[in-house]
């Protein structure tokens, strides 16, 4: 017989909900909070579903995705594993953050909860920039991905999306010294700006990477192709900011275009989000910790990732402490082998439910002066 959480989260996951299409499970996430006993649940225009929990302080919130990658999986379950699109990234976290509320339902003792499902993560935010947007009042933030239940993700890159595009000449592909090739001039900015742009630092993580993500040019295959953009993702560490990215490569683009006579440069920036990463001794680093040992056994590990998340936007714009955490193996994500385990799934449930206890336990104790900290959100 399997139990009401794990029957609720192949529910969600037979729901395909690929970025811009989470409309559904919207309003099937909004009827069953409502059911559980969620306050003020409302569906936002971005498709973003929000409820609260609870009363008073600290005020947290608990926030996770609706949306996934394209692609469906058949939903199945078994005594091991739940298999779907968006088992881990991210309606297992979802539905665990969503259970383990549940459980606190009708306690005094974990303070407010704004629970968050939104969407778009998986494409350019729309979701969490319209939450951010509004100004929410919180004191701490929870963010729903697969970290696996022994870590707790401190920190992600920025990032910087970018169209470039490179305007020549047509003329006929066995005259091509009649035309000028927009692909091959791009691609000779693209090697000098990914030479200038990209640093190694000691790792990975606190390092600038560039990536060519999309390419689009040529008209027919015997035509010098007189136009091509490219997509470029861009990855900024910590010690950066997204800005100063930014205005590099428009220095770049405009010295490169100096240099050419016949041919044109264009430069769009599509989308911006700066760095973020939380200090590892905040309140909700500690209270995660606690609970992970609970439940789990061990110490976690304290990461950084090299992608870009959710708590990018809320941690910068909010600027609250912030942390990401949920059950599921990341590197299952968006492969045709997409699966949570079970246990770990249920494991991540009483993680975040603990979670919240301590959190609530370990602000009371600053706010009444018995825990001493340089900061209030630190210990």
């Amino acid at each position: 017989m399997l139990s009401e959480e794990v029957r609720f989260l192949a529910e969600i996951l037979k729901i395909y909900s690929p970025s811009s299409k989470e409309g559904k499970l919207a309003n099937l996430l909004a009827n069953k909070m409502r059911d559980l006993g969620f306050k003020d649940v409302y569906v936002d225009n971005a498709d973003n579903v929000i409820g609260e929990l609870g009363e008073g302080k600290p005020r947290i919130l608990f926030c996770g995705h609706t949306d996934t990658v394209p692609g469906y999986l058949k939903v199945r379950v078994d005594d091991k594993y739940i298999r779907g699109r968006g088992a881990v990234d991210a309606k297992g976290p979802l539905a665990a953050m969503l259970w383990a509320l549940v459980r606190l339902k009708g306690k005094e003792d974990f303070g407010k909860v704004i629970f968050a499902a939104v969407s778009d993560e998986e494409g350019n935010g729309k979701g969490i920039k319209e939450l951010a947007s509004r100004g929410i009042d919180v004191d701490f933030a929870i963010f729903g991905e697969p970290s696996g239940v022994e870590n707790i993700t401190l920190g992600y890159k920025g990032r910087v999306s970018l169209a470039l595009k490179c305007i020549g000449r047509s003329a006929h592909a066995s005259s091509p010294w009649m035309g000028i090739n927009a692909i091959e001039k791009l691609y000779e900015f693209w090697k000098n700006f990914k030479e200038a742009l990209n640093s190694q630092g000691r790792d990975k993580y606190n390092s600038i990477t560039c990536c060519i993500t999309k390419i689009y040019g040529g008209s027919s295959h015997n035509v010098v192709p007189d136009e091509c953009t490219a997509i470029l993702d861009i990855r900024i560490p910590p010690s950066l900011k997204a800005q100063e990215i930014v205005k590099k490569i428009q220095d770049l683009s405009k010295m490169y275009q100096e240099n050419l006579l016949d041919s044109k440069l264009e430069l769009k920036i599509l989308d911006m989000t700066e760095p973020y990463e939380v200090d590892k001794r905040n309140l909700v680093v500690r209270a995660l910790s606690i609970a992970i040992n609970e439940v789990y056994g061990k110490s976690p590990n304290l990461i950084r990732k090299t992608g870009t998340g959710d708590m990018n936007v809320i941690g910068n714009s909010l600027k609250i402490p912030c942390v990401t955490y949920g059950p599921g193996r990341a590197h299952l994500a968006h492969t045709q082998e997409e699966r949570i385990e079970i246990s770990e799934y249920m494991m991540g449930i009483s993680i975040y439910q603990r979670t919240l206890i301590h959190l609530s336990r370990l602000y009371n104790k600053v706010s009444k002066g018995e825990l001493k900290l340089k900061s209030p959100y630190l210990g």
